[in-house]
């Protein structure tokens, strides 16, 4: 063997062991991280600690996010073991209107007969023109926490501003920042502080290295869930491109529980199924589909809404069951008087 050669493996061999060694110092970071979560419901912001370690986080994130685009760095398999939004190993469905309206209650009937228990619901939406149906705001979200505590569902819904967050924290059980907010870092900062679990949609123009870097807002303070919505494409058939692929990355290098949205990723209501059965065989955590009694009637995105047989063959396709109905109390015989 050539002197070439062995000096060759030798840095190879090197090279595998400080692979090693990253794996395990990343896995032991994220254990206290979770661990700090615990200690504290609410880790305060420190802009002045920010600051301090913000050159260290950089020269960890970067060096790892160069790796994807080698063949040996995007097989780096990274287990999902910080917190999620949604405290389950199973594959989880949240479903809903787009928006809360007339049709709330008929729409809940309509998650629980598929034995859905996480509601998604919009009570602002921000809108591409002022037009637009806006939502209802807190009157509606109070409304939609209202319903879902008289039918036992856990709610997730989008905060799209400073302003409405801590009203919104009390009610929400998850609090999402939608696609147009990803990286709007005063927000993400606020939320930090407040102590309810995160879902962060992708922006539809985000890189996945953007995508991460706003989750590090948020990553150690709160649980926190990725949501994949699709990027922007060029082909009109649809309303996004879902990126699958990006979704499983950032999922692999993030450690973070991680699901998809096909309604928006679409915007066709005949692919949210497939989508769906894809981002499972992905490996991936969950979905969240939109669901209205009657589409038609929907006051937003009515065309990639599901209807109520789709969404139950939905259920039905991921095993989702009907949750049980408690066994009616049997009657006590009475002793006969003396």
């Amino acid at each position: 063997m050539s002197q070439e050669r062995r000096k060759s493996d030798e840095l190879r061999r090197a090279i595998d062991r400080l692979d090693a060694e990253i794996e395990s110092l990343v896995a032991r970071r994220d254990e206290v991280a979770v661990e700090l979560i615990h200690v504290k419901d609410a880790a305060p912001y420190d802009p002045q600690r920010e600051d301090e370690i913000g050159g260290h986080d950089q020269a960890l994130w970067l060096p790892l996010l160069r790796r994807i685009r080698t063949a040996e760095g995007a097989r780096l398999p990274l287990a999902t073991t910080k917190p999620g939004a949604f405290p389950t190993a199973e594959f989880v469905l949240v479903a809903g209107p787009c928006s809360i309206d007339e049709h709330l209650e008929e729409t809940l009937a309509v998650l629980a007969r598929a034995g859905i228990t996480w509601v998604r619901a919009g009570a602002w939406k921000p809108r591409t023109f002022p037009w637009s149906f806006q939502g209802d705001g807190i009157r509606a979200l109070r409304r939609l926490r209202d319903c879902a505590d008289r039918q036992g569902f856990k709610i997730v819904s989008e905060v799209v501003s400073e302003l409405d967050a801590p009203a919104a924290a009390e009610l929400v059980d998850v609090a999402q920042v939608g696609a147009r907010n990803a990286q709007n870092f005063a927000l993400l900062k606020l939320l930090s502080t407040l102590g309810k679990p995160v879902l962060l949609k992708r922006g539809p123009a985000c890189t996945v290295e953007e995508w991460l870097g706003a989750a590090a807002y948020l990553d150690g303070r709160v649980a926190l869930t990725l949501c994949e919505r699709g990027v922007r494409g060029f082909d009109p058939c649809f309303r996004n491109q879902l990126d699958l692929p990006g979704a499983v990355l950032a999922r692999r290098l993030g450690g973070f529980q991680t699901i998809v949205d096909p309604s928006h990723g679409t915007g066709v209501a005949g692919l949210v199924t497939p989508m769906v059965l894809a981002a499972r065989a992905a490996g991936l955590d969950g979905a969240m589909v939109e669901v209205h009694a009657h589409p038609d009637q929907s006051r937003s995105d009515a065309e990639q809404a599901l209807n109520p047989a789709e969404l139950l063959e939905l259920a039905r396709m991921l095993g989702i069951g009907p949750a049980p109905q408690p066994a009616p109390a049997r009657a006590t015989a009475r002793p006969a008087p003396a």
